[in-house]
């Protein structure tokens, strides 16, 4: 929430990384211990950084050049209905009506003091370029991402829980299928552990 990004810290032997809410403007912060180095509006990417024991919090690189996270993505709002668009928002095949309604629909969320999470993603900011990027998660059907990781250099390895077509609470129930995968620097995602477990097997 808006309050743990507030309080988010990261802290290495030379860097800190801070979040800081500053009325609706959410901005990273990085400081040398002693003094402000930059200040990044990430506002327009996310709505706020994930820090709980069910989906982790910021991780570094190995050279600390590089940070990841679980995000809430951020949701675009509808546009205003105008003279100019209203036809196209009552047509119901248009792209914008699908878009107009579709941020109406009920996300769900992972209740249980997650209440405020409905719609996680990974993101990586680079703390040289001060950009920050949601890596695309498409490919992944019904997966929740948690704990992301960086491994060496060279990509990420994140947990992938198997959720249903609809969200449950994660805080006291982990016991769901979950994957690891990598985010490798050719850009796609590849499952790399699986240990689904099933009722109906038992061990003699």
């Amino acid at each position: 929430s808006p309050a743990e990004f507030r309080s988010l810290s990261a802290v290495t032997k030379s860097r800190i990384l801070k979040g800081v809410k500053k009325e609706d403007k959410l901005y990273f912060e990085l400081w040398d211990h002693t003094s402000l180095l930059w200040s990044l509006d990430v506002s327009s990417s996310l709505e706020f950084v994930y820090a709980d024991s069910s989906f982790g919090s910021i991780a570094w690189s190995s050279d600390e050049e590089r940070v990841t996270f679980i995000g809430e993505r951020k949701v675009q709002k509808p546009k205003l209905i105008t003279d100019d668009n209203m036809m196209s928002v009552v047509d119901n095949e248009s792209k914008v009506a699908r878009e107009y309604f579709e941020a109406f629909r009920e996300k769900g969320n992972f209740g249980e003091t997650l209440d405020k999470k409905s719609n996680p993603a990974i993101f990586i900011l680079d703390l040289r370029t001060k950009s920050i990027v949601e890596v695309d998660e498409k490919s992944l059907n019904n997966v929740i991402p948690c704990y992301p990781s960086f491994f060496k250099t060279e990509g990420i390895v994140f947990a992938g829980i198997e959720e249903p077509a609809f969200k449950l609470g994660l805080r006291y129930c982990l016991n769901r299928p979950t994957k690891i995968f990598y985010f490798g620097i050719n850009k796609s995602i590849e499952e790399i552990l699986s240990s689904e477990k099933s009722p109906d097997k038992t061990n003699d």
